[in-house]
């Protein structure tokens, strides 16, 4: 399908992934902006920072999980088991 969940042409996600550290905006910049806009899809940090003090920062900006990278085929499938997903 083209993802549209409910036919107003927005498409629908069961999850997103996004990097820290992207081009033009950071991973927290877009999750802050995703939440600020409503949208309660869950949303994994993948990072190479992991420390408790950054898991707790991406955490408040409204990510629903935390992926260290490299992360592993079984790492991602028990995330999104844990998500529901």
């Amino acid at each position: 399908g083209d993802g549209d969940g409910d036919g107003d042409g927005a498409p629908r996600y069961d999850v997103m992934l996004f990097d820290i550290v992207m081009p033009g905006k950071s991973g927290t910049e877009l999750c802050r902006e995703m939440r600020a806009a409503g949208i309660d899809t869950p949303i994994v940090a993948t990072t190479g920072n992991t420390a408790s003090v950054d898991v707790a920062a991406y955490t408040r900006g409204g990510f629903t999980g935390v992926l260290q990278k490299p992360f592993s085929a079984e790492e991602l499938t028990a995330e999104l088991a844990r998500l529901g997903v």
